[in-house]
């Protein structure tokens, strides 16, 4: 029985270090969650501004690639 207790203390103790992890990354979505609506936001209001130029493609999917692994989606 002792050994099945200390089993259930460490797994509890294992859990609780998960939910830090787990709270930071939830916040993280949730703001990118908010940055999406407030683009959307603005879009919507007419206030968003496009600057139309030449631009490198490979670089700018580079950076969209990385972005999103970068948000795990």
């Amino acid at each position: 029985m002792r050994g099945a207790d200390s089993h259930n203390k460490s797994s509890t103790r294992e859990e609780e270090y998960k939910y830090p992890n787990i709270i930071v990354k939830n916040a993280k979505k949730l703001l990118l969650l908010k940055d999406d609506i407030l683009y959307v936001a603005r879009i919507e209001d007419k206030s968003l501004w496009l600057n139309f130029g030449e631009s490198n493609l490979d670089e700018v999917m580079s950076i969209v690639v990385q972005d999103t692994r970068e948000r795990g989606t």
